[in-house]
Formats: structure tokens, sequence, C-alpha cells
């Protein structure tokens, strides 16, 4: 069994961000992250409602959900879990208006890399485990 605290689902379609995300996620320094991956928000739901997720990352442009309601739906699922949002270069306001809605940080898609993307993972996880003490 994994540990969820490093237990990482993402949650898009984007083969792009999917791929920079695995090579970002593939080799940290630290730590090592068990990656749960999701097309969909359906599959995502229903692997949420299982437990074992430490951090969500969330595209907000799925194919059955678009925009602010695949946060709001994810977040109603995992309110306990921190959410990252996986942000596209036109998806600024959106993304903006989910982390004042309560996900802890956005990402572009296109800047995701091997050195700060897990730094930030890292931070929010940290975060995370602090609020919960």
């Amino acid at each position: 069994m994994h540990n969820s605290a490093n237990s990482v689902m993402v949650i898009t379609d984007d083969q792009a961000a999917s791929s920079r995300v695995r090579a970002a996620l593939g080799e940290p320094p630290d730590d090592s992250y068990t990656t749960i991956w999701a097309r969909d928000l359906a599959t995502a739901l229903a692997h949420l409602s299982r437990g074992e997720v430490g951090a969500i990352l969330l595209d907000l442009f799925l194919p059955d959900s678009q925009g602010i309601a695949s946060f709001d739906k994810v977040f109603v699922s995992a309110q306990h879990i921190p959410i990252l949002i996986l942000e596209g270069s036109d998806d600024e306001d959106i993304a903006r208006q989910a982390v004042q809605r309560g996900a802890k940080d956005r990402v572009l898609k296109e800047h995701i890399d091997q050195y700060s993307f897990p730094l930030v993972l890292r931070h929010i996880l940290e975060c995370a485990t602090a609020d919960d003490a």
C-alpha cells in the first residue's frame, strides 16, 4: 500500500500536460510520488471516493466537465485534499477564480519542469500537513 501523502491524482486529458507532469515527477530529488491518472471527471470522482490521494492536479477543461464547474465538483468531493490547478495560457481568469474558491495554487501547463514543479507540489503538501496538525 502506498503513502497517500505522496499519492498525486492528475486529472487531465491534455497529452502534453500529462507528459510534462510525468517527466517532472518521474525522479524527484527527495521523495517519490505515486501518480494516479484520470482523463475525465467521472473517473477522478470515482477514485476520490475511495481516498488514498494526497494532492490533486486539476485541469479545468475535461471531456465531461468544463471551467469552474470542474473545480467545484472536485472540491466538494475532496475538500481536505490540496488542489493545484493546471492552467492553460487562456485559462487565467478561471484558474484565479478556482484559487479564490479554495484551490491552493495554479501553475501554467507550459511551465511544468523537473525543478520547480516538484518544489511547488512539495510546498502544497507540507502546508496541507501543517494545516491538518
